[in-house]
């Protein structure tokens, strides 16, 4: 007797036919990929059915009641459709180990969702729900818990830090409010935790340092206050996102224990005091995002020890004194922002040791002396941005060797001579006249 039935990435359209129903011994049935319509109660017979995958096609209206009778179910797929409601009966499949209603019309999650003690993953993530219900803490071997671009409204329920194994959260681009849940902290085998472009508020809760398996946390586009020091003890953290935010305080020293980071955003917020030197410690790290603060202080010198670092990104800050030489270090660097603080003093030779820059800004600041002819090195560097400092003499001519370069500015200083005629189709110096 027949029992996997796997018609998907067809042409298949209409209802799909009441008659499926009578194969009572089917145990997988795919029809996913078609252009279906309609899901009929019928298919509720299939009483040993443990996989049903209609993902992907045309179905509309409420998912009908009758699903809820597969007592033997272990995984339901019915994302990709146009779905418009979860009926409560599907809090009755007790075998259910992955539910993905995703990208559909959903309004609504009926708390009786929180009865399916043996879920594993719940997608939901990519419809028009509003609320999540607490009882969805509940799902004590829940691993993957997915609500990604929906509708969702009011605050984090503090319930789903009862979700003991839980690993993955998504419930960024919504509309949450209110503070981090502290109870979060307790999600000892989370590893990704994604709250982003929502709108939550007040300071982001030291309990989430326990949170030791934690590989991804992504706070960015939200409202929130305060770094608590305590996250530094991720000891296994890759990546932390709190760039657009309303951070305030100086940045802890204590991020600088984060021994696997590999990207650290921290811009567009209000930052201030010093850039912690201790951020040199970050061995694999590839991305440092600061700009958009009110940083003060030199650039530590000790950032040169980021021997993986290829973005550097410092501007808009109030950041005092020269640039570390120490910069030159760093092999791997694509892209060093500078521009837009108070740096003073000359250019580093140094930086012309950068084989891999692409885009070098040191606009906006106050540095003096000459353009370092060493920059001719840079073999791969597209822009070049020195306007509106107080550089003094003559136009380096190793700069024509830079055949990668676009776009050279460099108005604004009190260069003198000539441009050289290689630069002149590139060059934003309306000052000094093209030589001969």
């Amino acid at each position: 007797r027949l029992q996997v039935l796997d018609l998907s990435g067809n042409d298949l359209t209409g209802p799909i036919q009441p008659e499926l129903g009578q194969l009572r011994q089917l145990q997988g049935l795919d029809l996913s990929h078609n252009q279906l319509t309609a899901i009929p109660p019928e298919l509720g017979w299939l009483g040993q059915l443990q996989t049903l995958n209609l993902s992907v096609n045309k179905l509309t209206g409420p998912i009908p009641p009758e699903l809820g009778q597969f007592n033997q179910l272990q995984d339901l797929n019915l994302s990709g459709n146009q779905l418009t409601a979860i009926p409560p009966e599907l809090g009755q499949l007790g075998q259910l180990q992955d539910l993905n209603l995703s990208g559909n019309n959903l309004t609504a999650i009926p708390p009786e969702l929180g009865q399916l003690n043996q879920l594993q993953a719940l997608g939901l993530s990519h419809n028009q729900l509003t609320a999540i219900p607490p009882e969805l803490g509940q799902l004590n071997q829940l691993q993957g818990l997915y609500l990604r671009v929906n509708e969702l409204t009011g605050p984090i329920p503090p319930e789903l830090g009862q979700l003991g194994q839980l690993q993955v959260l998504h419930l960024h681009v919504n509309e949450l409010t209110g503070p981090i849940p502290p109870e979060l902290g307790q999600l000892g085998r989370l590893r990704k935790l994604y709250l982003h472009e929502n709108e939550l508020t007040g300071p982001i809760p030291p309990e989430l340092g326990q949170l030791g398996q934690l590989q991804v946390l992504h706070l960015s586009h939200n409202d929130l206050t305060a770094i608590p020091p305590e996250l530094g003890q991720l000891g296994r953290l890759q990546e932390l996102h709190l760039d657009y935010n309303r951070l305030t305080g100086p940045i802890p020293p204590e991020l600088g224990q984060l021994r696997q980071l590999d990207t650290l955003y921290l811009h567009e917020n209000e930052l201030t005091g010093p850039i912690p030197p201790e951020l040199g410690q970050l061995r694999f790290l590839a991305s440092l995002h600061l700009g958009y603060n009110r940083l003060t202080g030199p650039i530590p010198p000790e950032l040169g020890q980021l021997r993986e670092l290829c973005w550097l990104y410092l501007d808009h800050n109030r950041l005092t004194g020269p640039i570390p030489p120490e910069l030159g270090w760093l092999p791997q660097l694509r892209s060093l922002l500078l521009h837009a603080n108070r740096l003073t003093g000359p250019i580093p030779p140094e930086l012309g040791r950068l084989e891999q820059l692409r885009n070098l800004g040191l606009q906006g600041n106050w540095l003096t002396g000459s353009i370092p002819p060493e920059l001719g090195r840079l073999e791969h560097l597209y822009d070049l941005y020195l306007h509106v400092n107080q550089l003094t003499g003559p136009i380096p001519t190793e700069l024509e060797q830079l055949r990668s370069l676009k776009i050279l500015w460099l108005h604004g200083n009190q260069f003198t001579g000539c441009v050289p005629p290689a630069l002149a189709p590139i060059c934003q110096c309306p000052d000094l006249p093209l030589c001969a």
